[in-house]
């Protein structure tokens, strides 16, 4: 049987970002040391439902201080993100960490976010194709040229390309 753990990193008013994130990384630590398989670090941005904005930076952290866990991007919401640079980045922690990333993605949950961060929101859902597709397409063959309504741009070389075979492993968030 495996075991991980999900980060949501909640704040209150008893504890500061600072503890949080104190908290995330002293349990990630004990985790591996006690052959945990994997952590998994949530987004969220502008609210009390978590510290973390950037779960591929807080990735590549993590993968620093430990040994042997994997670690996960719960929800890397790729509709706020350019898809190459998620893919760029994706691929780095593949590479960097010897196949221990796991790409976890979602589509905004909110869309205040996605009008914060100029996105668009009247076709959510076919940016998140678009976005999905592009990033797919990266890991499987360290290429992408997609030509949609929402990118397009002659065939690039992503670059590193994946460690792993086909590219990290991924799943998708989703709620209902």
């Amino acid at each position: 049987m495996k075991f991980g753990l999900f980060f949501l990193n909640f704040l209150n008013s008893k504890r500061s970002s600072d503890q949080v994130i104190e908290e995330m990384l002293d349990t990630a630590h004990y985790a591996d040391q006690l052959s945990f398989d994997t952590v998994a670090v949530y987004e969220n941005h502008f609210s009390n439902y978590g510290a973390v904005g950037a779960p591929l930076t807080v990735a590549g952290f993590l993968f620093g201080m430990t040994q042997h866990l994997k670690v996960a991007s719960l929800n890397h919401v790729i509709t706020t993100h350019h898809p190459v640079r998620v893919a760029e980045e994706a691929c780095l922690l593949d590479q960097m960490s010897e196949g221990r990333f796991v790409f976890g993605f979602s589509d905004c949950e909110k869309s205040t976010d996605m009008r914060f961060f100029n996105r668009p929101t009247d076709a959510q859902f076919k940016v998140f194709e678009a976005c999905y597709e592009i990033i797919n397409d990266a890991f499987s063959t360290g290429y992408c040229h997609p030509d949609n309504d929402f990118f397009s741009f002659p065939k690039i070389s992503v670059n590193p390309h994946a460690y792993t075979e086909g590219g990290p492993a991924q799943f998708v968030n989703a709620t209902s």
